[in-house]
């Protein structure tokens, strides 16, 4: 995307928060797709993650990391036994 892109889409948007905040008709096809993008995100998440949910996900990962390091170590020890 080049910068005359950018500016055109960035107006596109500016023209689609300007036309929701004052509950303008729709007009535009390219100022309405941005319209449905702008309402999206004025809505609430429809399903809220749990208060520790950052800690499950990285307890979850550092599982796998071990798993997979342990993987990794056995199977070298493995390998070197074998030579």
């Amino acid at each position: 995307m080049n910068s005359q892109d950018f500016q055109h889409q960035e107006k596109l948007q500016d023209a689609a928060a300007r036309a929701e905040r004052e509950q303008l008709p729709s007009g535009d096809p390219q100022v309405d797709a941005y319209r449905l993008i702008w309402r999206a995100l004025k809505q609430p998440l429809p399903v809220s993650l749990p208060a520790d949910f950052a800690q499950q996900v990285a307890r979850k990962l550092q599982a796998r990391y071990d798993r997979l390091c342990t993987r990794d170590v056995v199977g070298v020890d493995a390998e070197s036994e074998l030579a």
